[in-house]
């Protein structure tokens, strides 16, 4: 009976999928008094604490200094695009520095694998240019004493998103698998790769936290029932 248990038990630990389930941090950047995009709670550039269904988790920011927060209010929702306040808003590093963002408390667990999302996008971030020069800025994206796992490109037009502005919610966002560190510490480092105009600025909008957890195959709770109906039979059997 044990070994049948063991077998059902090894299949459906060796046939699971990985998945995760939706985001129990969801946190938008931006100053205190602009609007917040549904779902989303508001943090400034001096960081602090939030409550999520996982436990508090602290925000906090390096290199983005209070004057950095922006509400910039030329984006608008249409069709399947809602985030128009998610995009409007963002905290930003200044003069090519790297903007640290770094979660840690009661929500996020020691050793651990998180699905994080991260959005950057300035609707405005021109730099120099002026008239109808097309901006391309480009920002890189690692966790913090690791390696890096991509990067987020977007273009402007004298200070307008224009053919840019995004029309997919997920249009200027990156995700990733990350583990936190033995502390309970999951941090990422943005960082302004290159700018057609010389826009030097690291942009954080947005950023979404969801636990990895294990989703056993169809086949893997096939052998597990299969398992548990042999146990039953053996029971009836012996009695």
């Amino acid at each position: 009976m044990h070994k049948i248990l063991l077998a059902a038990a090894v299949a459906v630990s060796s046939i699971g999928q990985s998945g995760y389930a939706a985001p129990f941090l969801n946190v938008e950047f931006g100053p205190g008094n602009s609007a917040t995009e549904s779902g989303f709670t508001n943090v400034t550039a001096a960081g602090g604490p939030v409550v999520t269904s996982a436990g508090n988790v602290t925000v906090a920011l390096t290199n983005a200094p209070t004057g950095s927060q922006r509400d910039r209010g030329v984006l608008s929702d249409s069709g399947a695009f809602t985030y128009a306040d998610l995009y409007d808003d963002f905290v930003r590093s200044d003069g090519g520095n790297t903007l640290t963002v770094a979660l840690s408390g009661a929500g996020i667990l020691p050793g651990t694998s998180y699905v994080v999302t991260l959005y950057g996008f300035d609707p405005q971030g021109t730099g120099s240019a002026t008239g109808s020069t097309v901006v391309s800025n480009v920002q890189g994206y690692k966790q913090t004493g690791g390696a890096s796992f991509g990067t987020i490109t977007y273009a402007v037009v004298n200070g307008n998103p224009g053919a840019s502005a995004p029309t997919a919610n997920e249009q200027y966002s990156i995700t990733t698998t990350l583990n936190s560190g033995a502390g309970g510490l999951l941090s990422v480092d943005i960082t302004p790769v290159s700018s057609t105009s010389g826009y030097t600025s690291a942009i954080l909008n947005a950023i979404q936290v969801s636990q990895v957890t294990m989703v056993p195959e169809p086949t893997a709770l096939g052998l597990l029932t299969v398992g548990g109906l042999a146990v039953l039979r053996r029971r009836r059997r012996q009695a």
